[in-house]
Parts: C-alpha cells; sequence; structure tokens
C-alpha cells in the first residue's frame, strides 16, 4: 500500500520547494465509515507527521478533499483532490484497498501519504545523503526526480454521499386517495402525498391532503379543503424482514393545520386545526415500496364554521372529532434504502 500511495501522488512533486508549503485547508469525508476508520484528527496528524510541519492553517491557498466510498462492510477506496484558491482542480487519484473493516486504517495511512506528496513532494521524496566514509570515493549522484505522472480527468462530477442523512435511515416517497368527515358541511374525497424520513421501526412524515371540490345542495355552496399532517410513527413487524414481503402494523401521533372554503350562498375560509392519532396496516415490498391502508381520529383544537353573506349561520361548527381513512403507497430511496 505505502509503494502504492507513492504512485498515486496528485502532483508533479517538481511543483514545490523546501521553502515553500502553502497553508491548506482539509475536507475530510469519510461517510458511513465514520464510525469504522480514523477521523480528521488523526489524517491531519498523519500528514504533519510526514511533513515534519503541519500545511494546515487560514486563510488557505489551497484545498485538499478525502473522500471514503464503498458498498461493503468497510471503505474500498480513497479519493483525493486538491484545489487552489480559485476551486480549479490540480489533480485527483484514487487509492483503492480490499474494502474490509480491518484495512480502513491503511488505506487511510496510505491517504494521508498521499496528500503528503502533493503539498509538498520534496518534504517527503527528497532523498537523504549520507556522509560518504573515510578514503571511499564521493557518494553516487543522487536518483532523478519520479517522473511527472499525467493528471486524471475529473471532469465527472463525485456522486453525493448523502452524508447529512442518519446511518440506516432512508427516505419514502408516494401519494394516495382518502376521504373525510366531520370538518366541514359535509364528508369530502380526496388525494394526498407523503414525504417521510425511515431509521429502523421509527418514521417522521409530512402529509399535504387537498379535499375535491363538493356542491352542497342545501347550503347552494361548492365547497372544498386542504389540510397538512405531521405524523410520528413506530412500526411492529407481524410477519416478514428486510428485503422480503412483510407486514406490520404502525401507531402514529398526529398534528394537522388547514382549512376549509365555501363559494356561492356562503363565501369565506374556515380554518381547522387538530391533534390525534392514525393506525395502520402495512405491506412492504422487497424493493422498499410499501401499500398503507389507514384510519385517523383527531380531535379538532380549531372546529370550522361557515355563514351566509346576508342571512348570518350557514352552518354550524363542525363536530369536535374529525375521521379520516385513506390508503397510500410509497416508494424507497437514499443511500441505506432496502
Amino acid at each position: 500500500m505505502l509503494a502504492l500511495a507513492l504512485l498515486l501522488a496528485l502532483v508533479d512533486p517538481a511543483s514545490s520547494s523546501l521553502e515553500e508549503l502553502p497553508a491548506t485547508r482539509l475536507i475530510y469525508l469519510p461517510g458511513r465509515f465514520a464510525h469504522l476508520c480514523p477521523g480528521e484528527v488523526e489524517v491531519r496528524e498523519g500528514v504533519t507527521r510526514r511533513l515534519g510541519r503541519t500545511p494546515f492553517g487560514e486563510p488557505a491557498e489551497r484545498l485538499v478533499v478525502l473522500a471514503l466510498e464503498g458498498e461493503g462492510e468497510g471503505p474500498e477506496r480513497a479519493r483525493m483532490e486538491l484545489f487552489d484558491q480559485r476551486m480549479e482542480s490540480l489533480g485527483a487519484r484514487l487509492l483503492e484497498s480490499p474494502g474490509s473493516s480491518e484495512g480502513c486504517d491503511e488505506l487511510v495511512q496510505a491517504a494521508a501519504l498521499a496528500i503528503s506528496i502533493a503539498l509538498a513532494p520534496t518534504f517527503v521524496l527528497a532523498p537523504v545523503e549520507l556522509p560518504p566514509p573515510i578514503g571511499d570515493p564521493p557518494p553516487l549522484k543522487p536518483p532523478t526526480e519520479p517522473r511527472e505522472l499525467e493528471r486524471e480527468d475529473v471532469s465527472e462530477p463525485a456522486p453525493p454521499y448523502m452524508s447529512w442523512m442518519p446511518v440506516g435511515s432512508y427516505l419514502r416517497f408516494g401519494g394516495g386517495a382518502h376521504s373525510t368527515v366531520f370538518i366541514g358541511p359535509q364528508a369530502t374525497v380526496g388525494g394526498q402525498i407523503t414525504v417521510a424520513l425511515r431509521s429502523g421501526w421509527l418514521e417522521l412524515a409530512l402529509e399535504q391532503k387537498q379535499e375535491l371540490p363538493a356542491w352542497h345542495t342545501p347550503l347552494k355552496v361548492l365547497h372544498g379543503g386542504g389540510v397538512n399532517t405531521l405524523l410520528g410513527c413506530a412500526e411492529y413487524t407481524i410477519a416478514g424482514d428486510v428485503g422480503s414481503h412483510a407486514l406490520g402494523a404502525l401507531g402514529c401521533a398526529s398534528a394537522s393545520s388547514g382549512s376549509v372554503w365555501t363559494l356561492g350562498d356562503a363565501i369565506g375560509i374556515a380554518p381547522y386545526a387538530g391533534l390525534g392519532g392514525r393506525l395502520m396496516a402495512s405491506w412492504t415490498q422487497p424493493d422498499g415500496a410499501v401499500l398503507r391502508p389507514w384510519g385517523q381520529l383527531e380531535w379538532a383544537i380549531v372546529r370550522p364554521a361557515g355563514f351566509y353573506v346576508d342571512r348570518g349561520l350557514a352552518w354550524p361548527d363542525s363536530p369536535p372529532l374529525s375521521i379520516t381513512f385513506g390508503v397510500t403507497y410509497e416508494v424507497a430511496w437514499g443511500r441505506d434504502a432496502p
């Protein structure tokens, strides 16, 4: 691995001198291998130890990025790229390893050596001159400088690492249909879209429900509405497992806010807010997609009501409880999706 790192220097060793060591900023992206591999402090110490003094400081004249990649338990690649003050690439290289968790230290150490060579080649590669023995001929001429390596084509952008997501989590996107009673003048139907963050058996979801316009003949009004709901859920797996068909049940706490509108003899917008809960059945497919029929009961903190423009009350306050039934289909997306 040491010989490989020496061959994979990012820039020409002849481009730096012993007197020049520009201040550099390090960006270390271990991704999902942060718990297996050395941290940023160890990378900095490894570079400093090889150069004899630290190259890191502010304001930075150069930027070096080190990212660990791989699909197995341990990282399989270490990708490095060096930039100048104008964020123009000075070169990039890729180190590869077997990808085991035990080989992570060796991969990071090789990466630190390659970074050291890229920042100040003569600091690392300068030959050591030994004093000649008495009576021996002068020492041989030092070996020539390593030949210039061709710079790697870095025109293609690196793939996103999604390091902002917790390890083991993923996103779900979907939509469906529902029917709501006891919020407006009469029962309505509509559709909803959902986005959720899933981690283990916990889930946090945001749902937007839109009621289709409906005509209420006694009131002579066209009415509809829209409600946003935040859900915090926990799932219990009844049968099956990850990567196969699975059946489960979810219990959720819900908080909703929205409005009901009317147009006709009664015109206006009435607000709605409620707190409650939702029960869902869940059928999960091997690719992580899920089908969920559900029912929701909420206590109306703010109860909508409507009025005629010239005759007073059109329909009284809605009941204190609202009921919604629906079905949702969602697909999984993310770094750790099934």
